[in-house]
């Protein structure tokens, strides 16, 4: 279940269309597919500021919209908890700069599940 919750969150803040980059978006508790990076049964979806910009605004209440100059970048995140349980998730984020972490959102979204007494998850990679 922890896992359900962690990646709907996660989804929601990277899932992203337009005519930009294109990333491998998925969840292993929707697509078991997700666990191997060889697979060709998995589709890509296109990722752009304009739609990044209009999530953050919907969903966050954030305003101030990404510069038009950032690039983005595809993200794969390998999760695991205390029982060895690992899983593992793909979408689009903005591309890690020295003002920008990808990775910030996740941990964040972790953070909040260990408040939330959800047993513990640690990142293990965010690439």
């Amino acid at each position: 279940m922890k896992y359900v919750i962690f990646y709907s969150i996660l989804t929601l803040c990277f899932l992203h269309t337009g005519t930009s980059i294109r990333c491998y978006i998925c969840e292993p508790h929707m697509n078991p597919n997700c666990f191997d990076p060889d697979n060709n049964e998995l589709n890509s979806t296109e990722c752009s500021l304009d739609s990044f910009n209009e999530y953050e605004k919907n969903y966050f209440g954030i305003h101030d919209n990404v510069e038009k100059d950032i690039a983005l970048a595809c993200i794969r995140t390998v999760v695991s908890d205390d029982s060895g349980n690992v899983t593992i998730g793909r979408g689009c984020a903005p591309a890690r700069s020295n003002l920008k972490d990808p990775c910030n959102p996740i941990r964040d979204i972790i953070e909040l599940l260990n408040l939330m007494n959800v047993n513990q998850l640690q990142l293990h990679s965010c690439d």
